[in-house]
Protein backbone atom coordinates (compact mmCIF):
# COMPACT_ATOMS: atom_id res chain seq x y z
CA UNK A 1 0.00 0.00 0.00
CA UNK A 2 1.42 3.40 -0.88
CA UNK A 3 1.83 6.05 1.76
CA UNK A 4 -0.93 8.42 0.66
CA UNK A 5 -3.51 5.71 0.12
CA UNK A 6 -2.80 4.15 3.51
CA UNK A 7 -2.93 7.48 5.30
CA UNK A 8 -6.20 8.46 3.63
CA UNK A 9 -7.78 5.11 4.55
CA UNK A 10 -6.70 5.41 8.19
CA UNK A 11 -7.68 9.07 8.42
CA UNK A 12 -11.12 8.41 6.92
CA UNK A 13 -11.61 5.39 9.17
CA UNK A 14 -10.73 7.52 12.22
CA UNK A 15 -13.42 9.95 11.07
CA UNK A 16 -15.91 7.09 10.75
CA UNK A 17 -15.07 5.81 14.23
CA UNK A 18 -15.52 9.30 15.65
CA UNK A 19 -18.78 9.90 13.77
CA UNK A 20 -20.16 6.53 14.97
CA UNK A 21 -19.57 7.38 18.64
CA UNK A 22 -22.57 8.52 20.60
CA UNK A 23 -22.44 11.64 22.77
CA UNK A 24 -21.44 9.75 25.93
CA UNK A 25 -18.65 7.86 24.14
CA UNK A 26 -17.33 11.12 22.72
CA UNK A 27 -17.34 12.71 26.16
CA UNK A 28 -15.45 9.78 27.67
CA UNK A 29 -12.93 9.62 24.84
CA UNK A 30 -12.47 13.38 24.85
CA UNK A 31 -11.18 13.15 28.43
CA UNK A 32 -8.49 10.74 27.25
CA UNK A 33 -7.78 12.75 24.10
CA UNK A 34 -7.33 15.87 26.25
CA UNK A 35 -4.65 14.12 28.27
CA UNK A 36 -2.67 13.48 25.09
CA UNK A 37 -3.30 16.88 23.54
CA UNK A 38 -2.44 18.64 26.80
CA UNK A 39 0.99 17.01 26.77
CA UNK A 40 1.32 17.79 23.05
CA UNK A 41 0.62 21.44 23.92
CA UNK A 42 3.27 21.38 26.66
CA UNK A 43 5.79 19.91 24.22
CA UNK A 44 4.97 22.58 21.67
CA UNK A 45 5.30 25.39 24.23
CA UNK A 46 8.59 23.99 25.51
CA UNK A 47 9.83 23.57 21.92
CA UNK A 48 9.10 27.25 21.29
CA UNK A 49 11.15 28.18 24.34
CA UNK A 50 14.18 26.39 22.87
CA UNK A 51 13.53 28.00 19.47
CA UNK A 52 12.69 24.69 17.78
CA UNK A 53 10.28 26.21 15.23
CA UNK A 54 13.12 28.35 13.88
CA UNK A 55 15.50 25.41 13.59
CA UNK A 56 12.84 23.20 12.02
CA UNK A 57 11.80 25.81 9.46
CA UNK A 58 15.43 26.32 8.45
CA UNK A 59 16.50 22.68 8.51
CA UNK A 60 13.68 20.81 6.75
CA UNK A 61 15.59 17.73 7.91
CA UNK A 62 12.54 15.54 8.09
CA UNK A 63 12.69 14.52 11.74
CA UNK A 64 8.94 14.01 11.81
CA UNK A 65 8.80 12.93 8.17
CA UNK A 66 11.24 10.07 8.20
CA UNK A 67 8.77 7.40 7.12
CA UNK A 68 7.09 7.01 10.50
CA UNK A 69 3.76 7.79 8.88
CA UNK A 70 3.63 4.13 7.78
CA UNK A 71 3.44 3.19 11.46
CA UNK A 72 0.54 5.49 12.27
CA UNK A 73 -2.78 3.79 12.77
CA UNK A 74 -6.42 4.76 13.17
CA UNK A 75 -6.15 5.88 16.84
CA UNK A 76 -3.22 8.12 15.85
CA UNK A 77 -5.59 10.10 13.64
CA UNK A 78 -8.58 9.85 15.98
CA UNK A 79 -7.18 12.59 18.27
CA UNK A 80 -7.64 15.12 15.47
CA UNK A 81 -11.31 14.26 15.04
CA UNK A 82 -12.10 15.76 18.45
CA UNK A 83 -10.67 19.11 17.36
CA UNK A 84 -11.40 19.55 13.66
CA UNK A 85 -14.53 20.15 11.64
CA UNK A 86 -15.74 18.14 8.66
CA UNK A 87 -14.51 20.98 6.44
CA UNK A 88 -11.05 20.75 7.99
CA UNK A 89 -11.06 16.99 7.42
CA UNK A 90 -11.65 17.62 3.73
CA UNK A 91 -8.76 20.10 3.61
CA UNK A 92 -6.46 17.54 5.23
CA UNK A 93 -7.52 14.93 2.65
CA UNK A 94 -6.71 17.49 -0.06
CA UNK A 95 -3.22 17.92 1.40
CA UNK A 96 -2.71 14.16 1.47
CA UNK A 97 -3.90 13.85 -2.14
CA UNK A 98 -1.75 16.71 -3.41
CA UNK A 99 1.51 15.93 -5.24
CA UNK A 100 4.43 15.84 -2.80
CA UNK A 101 8.09 16.54 -3.31
CA UNK A 102 8.63 15.08 0.14
CA UNK A 103 7.54 11.48 -0.22
CA UNK A 104 8.22 10.70 3.44
CA UNK A 105 5.02 12.31 4.74
CA UNK A 106 1.81 12.86 2.86
CA UNK A 107 0.50 15.13 5.63
CA UNK A 108 3.14 17.74 4.90
CA UNK A 109 1.57 20.74 3.20
CA UNK A 110 2.92 24.10 2.13
CA UNK A 111 3.03 25.41 5.69
CA UNK A 112 4.05 22.19 7.45
CA UNK A 113 1.89 19.43 8.86
CA UNK A 114 -1.78 19.57 7.89
CA UNK A 115 -2.85 18.30 11.32
CA UNK A 116 -3.23 20.76 14.20
CA UNK A 117 -0.06 20.74 16.29
CA UNK A 118 -1.68 19.28 19.41
CA UNK A 119 -3.34 16.43 17.50
CA UNK A 120 -0.41 15.02 15.55
CA UNK A 121 0.34 11.33 16.04
CA UNK A 122 2.70 10.86 18.96
CA UNK A 123 5.27 9.19 16.71
CA UNK A 124 5.56 12.50 14.88
CA UNK A 125 6.49 14.21 18.14
CA UNK A 126 8.80 11.67 19.77
CA UNK A 127 12.16 12.24 18.16
CA UNK A 128 15.51 13.71 19.11
CA UNK A 129 16.95 16.49 16.99
CA UNK A 130 20.72 16.46 16.66
CA UNK A 131 20.70 20.18 15.80
CA UNK A 132 18.84 21.26 18.93
CA UNK A 133 20.67 19.90 21.99
CA UNK A 134 17.75 20.70 24.30
CA UNK A 135 15.45 18.41 22.30
CA UNK A 136 16.78 15.38 24.16
CA UNK A 137 15.87 17.02 27.47
CA UNK A 138 12.46 17.90 26.03
CA UNK A 139 11.72 14.31 25.03
CA UNK A 140 13.12 12.93 28.28
CA UNK A 141 10.77 15.30 30.12
CA UNK A 142 7.60 14.60 28.14
CA UNK A 143 8.14 11.37 26.19
CA UNK A 144 7.07 8.87 28.84
CA UNK A 145 3.99 10.83 29.89
CA UNK A 146 2.94 11.21 26.24
CA UNK A 147 3.33 7.47 25.64
CA UNK A 148 1.35 6.70 28.82
CA UNK A 149 -1.49 9.07 27.87
CA UNK A 150 -1.61 7.51 24.40
CA UNK A 151 -1.77 4.03 25.93
CA UNK A 152 -4.65 5.09 28.19
CA UNK A 153 -6.50 6.50 25.16
CA UNK A 154 -6.03 3.23 23.28
CA UNK A 155 -7.09 1.13 26.28
CA UNK A 156 -10.26 3.20 26.64
CA UNK A 157 -11.00 2.66 22.94
CA UNK A 158 -10.51 -1.05 23.44
CA UNK A 159 -12.71 -1.16 26.55
CA UNK A 160 -15.46 0.62 24.65
CA UNK A 161 -15.08 -1.81 21.73
CA UNK A 162 -14.08 1.00 19.40
CA UNK A 163 -10.75 -0.57 18.44
CA UNK A 164 -12.34 -3.21 16.26
CA UNK A 165 -10.98 -1.41 13.20
CA UNK A 166 -7.32 -1.49 14.18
Amino acid sequence: MDLRKGTIEKFLMAGEVYDAMDKEEKQIMMRYAKQVTSIQREISEAACKINAPYYCSECHGGCCTNGIEFGNDIPDYLYAMFYISLEERKKIIDVINAPHDDVDCSLKGESGCALPIITRPIHCKLFYCNVIPESKILMNTFGDSLKEADLQFRCALDEMNLMFLN
